[in-house]
């Protein structure tokens, strides 16, 4: 996922997660989860979904694509000012 202002509100705003997502941006919290048939809110595929809460809210996805947009900002920065 690209380091954007969209893609941390899409985490920020997801409910139910897929296991390879939950895994990915956030930390099983919760390894007796009860998972069912849904719709992913972070990459939209029909598939078993979980409660976000169960990856502890994605926080650690949030906060790293923070650090990546905030990192990509000040190159970009950098690079514009060099020239």
């Amino acid at each position: 996922m690209e380091p954007t202002q969209e893609s941390i509100q899409i985490l920020k705003k997801a409910r139910r997660s897929c296991l390879p997502c939950g895994m990915t941006y956030g930390e099983m919290a919760n390894p007796k989860a009860t998972f069912g048939r849904g719709v992913c809110d972070v990459c939209g595929t029909l598939t078993a979904v979980t409660e976000a809460d169960t990856f502890g809210f994605f926080y650690r996805g949030i906060c790293n694509l923070r650090r990546r947009k905030s990192r990509r900002e000040r190159e970009d920065k950098r690079v514009s000012t060099s020239n």
